[in-house]
């Protein structure tokens, strides 16, 4: 069989490059939200796709290595609330991060990219423009998924952080324009060549950080804002958990709640009082929710009062400021008091958002996953990856 491979030149650098590309292809994944606009980028291990693929080892291999990630805030849902539209500053700062995305796909060499866009360009009236901008300036195919497939990938993407312990499981997804619920059942065995995770019935609550957050400021700063979200989300989770029965499940102690989003890792971060964000501190690591919404409430209360005297310490103040990092693009606006608020502003919702989940849910204990979309992008590239034609030539060039 003739296979369509390049001609080596006789030196032994290109036959490393060139092995090296064979065996650890590299795939990457855009997530771009209401709030940020994320990518990784993930070399995939060829030959111990094969070696799971033939089942000839009885624990997982790393098939996966992250070779660049990159984050910014964009603010693409900025005024959508209000407009139904993508302004033209949001979608300015969107294609430049786009750009970017995309330039570190092709230093990398990537053999499949996928990009996919959430709440904010589901709602939009505009979001084509968008798209054909994207294409066109940055070459990058935008994908509008629904919130089904978003809370598919989510499930996908905390795969590494849901344990086998108890038959069933809660995964939340606090986002910028929207709050995804999905209520799933877990097989008693892990196996690392099969999802074992049934999802049983989801939810998309029509709150996020962004677009609560620029409601209540929208709306004269009226507390009632949240007061009316949080009652709506408790309504909405209530009858979710009635109609699948999940209370008993509480009561016998067979639920695990996974909880995935910016402001879960950023108040457990406030919460272990480290000076910069530790991934390795927080990804997978149990929380008590009272303890994590108390930090909230501290936020919460700084926002909504900007005069209280429940004012945040100097030293979360830094945190916070190390948590944006290069996160934003403007690195001017970065010490300004209004940016420092807008992102209180950020966490002081979700906070909101997370306490009237708890509520009804009676402040169950959750597992952190400093992942999602993205993660979950992978996950598929990887699977689309082992199961083509050409599989075993990649295996052995």
């Amino acid at each position: 069989m003739e296979h369509n491979k390049p001609i080596l030149k006789p030196n032994s650098k290109d036959l490393v490059l060139y092995n090296t590309r064979a065996h650890n292809p590299t795939v990457a994944a855009i997530d771009l939200g209401t709030n940020s606009c994320r990518i990784i980028v993930a070399a995939v291990n060829i030959p111990s796709l094969h070696k799971n693929y033939f089942r000839r080892l009885n624990a997982p291999s790393p098939q996966l290595k992250i070779v660049d990630a990159f984050a910014r805030v964009i603010g693409l849902g900025e005024g959508l609330k209000q407009t139904g539209l993508l302004s033209k500053a949001a979608m300015d700062r969107t294609i430049e991060t786009l750009a970017i995305c995309a330039s570190k796909a092709e230093a990398h060499d990537v053999v499949s990219i996928r990009a996919v866009a959430t709440e904010a360009c589901r709602q939009a009236r505009n979001t084509d423009i968008l798209i054909e901008k994207a294409q066109a300036q940055t070459g990058i195919n935008l994908e509008v998924i629904s919130p089904q497939e978003e809370a598919q990938l989510v499930l996908k993407g905390c795969m590494g952080v849901i344990t086998d312990a108890t038959p069933y499981g809660i995964v939340i997804d606090v986002g910028g324009g929207s709050t995804e619920v999905i209520w799933l059942r877990i097989g008693k065995y892990k196996n690392p060549n099969k999802n074992t995770f049934t999802v049983v019935d989801s939810m998309s609550l029509p709150y996020g950080v962004v677009t609560l957050r620029d409601t209540y400021e929208h709306n004269g700063c009226d507390i009632q804002i949240f007061n009316s979200a949080s009652h709506a989300i408790s309504q909405a989770v209530n009858f979710f958990l009635e109609k699948n029965r999940i209370i008993d499940r509480f009561k016998q102690k067979e639920v695990q709640i996974i909880a995935s989003s910016g402001t879960v890792t950023t108040l457990a971060s406030l919460l272990l009082k480290i000076p910069s964000y530790d991934r390795k501190l927080v990804d997978g690591k149990e929380f008590d929710s009272v303890e994590l919404l108390q930090v909230g409430e501290r936020l919460f209360s700084k926002y909504t009062e900007p005069h209280t005297s429940n004012a945040i310490t100097a030293k979360e103040l830094e945190f916070l400021l190390n948590r944006i990092g290069d996160s934003i693009s403007d690195k001017s606006s970065k010490n300004a008091e209004q940016f420092i608020r807008a992102r209180i502003g950020l966490l002081a919702a979700g906070t909101s958002i997370l306490r009237a989940i708890f509520c009804v849910m009676k402040d169950h204990p959750m597992r952190i996953a400093d992942r999602g979309v993205r993660e979950g992008i992978i996950h598929d590239l990887v699977e689309a990856l082992r199961s083509e034609p050409n599989f075993m030539e990649y295996t052995f060039p």
